[in-house]
């Protein structure tokens, strides 16, 4: 992905909004310049950010999968949310090598799940002590979806 200079800013502006911050800091990206630099730096990463308060980034996993981030500022509508997710997902499937997205989320994140089976995502796994917050471990639920899964979900909305 290249990015501007206003890209660059209006990632900054998502990354640092307090709503964000505390997810960031217990990922490890307690800086945002340090957000900014993986997604410019890291070849394997795709980053979208089609509405002014989300940022969609994409690290391909391998030639066909792809670990999907969606990060949402705070009181953000639900309607923009899933819109704008959803054309993530088909930018994704349709101007890449991607056929298969997954995503973690900490079983904690009762909204974060929602949001990913609003998008069709199927729950497909569980992971141990895998994510951080506050010093302390949490599980995480993984989350497939299929490019197929996705245009038969996208015709079931339409």
């Amino acid at each position: 992905m290249k990015c501007g200079y206003g890209d660059i800013m209006r990632i900054r502006r998502v990354l640092t909004d307090p709503s964000i911050m505390v997810s960031a800091d217990d990922a490890g990206l307690d800086n945002p310049d340090n957000a900014i630099n993986f997604i410019l730096d890291d070849p394997r990463v795709t980053a979208l950010m089609p509405h002014k308060n989300i940022i969609t980034i994409f690290i391909a996993m391998n030639l066909i999968l792809f670990d999907a981030h969606i990060v949402i500022v705070e009181g953000e509508t639900r309607k923009n949310s899933y819109k704008y997710g959803r054309q993530a997902l088909s930018y994704m499937f349709d101007n890449t090598t991607c056929q298969k997205m997954i995503c973690m989320v900490p079983t904690y994140n009762k909204s974060a799940s929602m949001f990913a089976a609003h998008l069709g995502f199927s729950r497909e796994g569980f992971i141990k002590e895998s994510f951080l917050k506050d010093g302390e471990k949490h599980d995480q639920v993984l989350y497939g979806l299929t490019e197929e899964d996705f245009r038969n979900h996208i015709r079931g909305i339409n």
